[in-house]
Formats: C-alpha cells, structure tokens, sequence
C-alpha cells in the first residue's frame, strides 16, 4: 500500500489498460490505523526504452504499463 502522492501512481494508477476494473482507495491515517496497515515502500520495477515512431521521442516505461498509458491520471489534459 502506498500514499497516493507516491511517484509509483503516475505510471501505475488504474485504469492503464482498456476493460481494467481496478480502483485505489485512499485511507485516512485512523483508518490506517483501524485495519492495522501501514504505508509500504514502492516495489523496484524494471522499465524498458520506448520509441515513439511518430515524434521520434525516446521514454523509459515501467515494464507491464503500455506506453499509451504512461502518464498521471488526467496528464493527457495539461497536453493537448
């Protein structure tokens, strides 16, 4: 479990592919607290190098996310 203002969520947030069904739920710390949980560290991950072949620009994309969905929940609104 980690904050939701951790860097993991801006390339893993739900929904990064189509017909996803995930969610996040965000705690409060008495709730925390309540069910016993404590924040975690985020996982290593592993990223490749993508290409985009239209822009030529070069990006690392955690491995498992598409490179269409690598970006923060609503990223695509601050880049027309």
């Amino acid at each position: 479990m980690l904050p939701v203002d951790d860097p993991f969520w801006q390339a893993h947030y739900p929904v990064k592919a189509w017909g996803c069904k995930c969610g996040v739920m965000q705690l409060d710390e008495d709730t925390l607290d309540e069910l016993g949980l404590k924040p975690s560290e985020p996982p290593q991950e592993e990223t490749y190098t993508y290409i985009n072949k239209r822009t030529g620009e070069v990006q690392r994309i955690p491995k498992g996310v598409d490179p269409s969905f690598n970006y923060p929940p609503g990223g695509r609104l601050a880049n027309p």
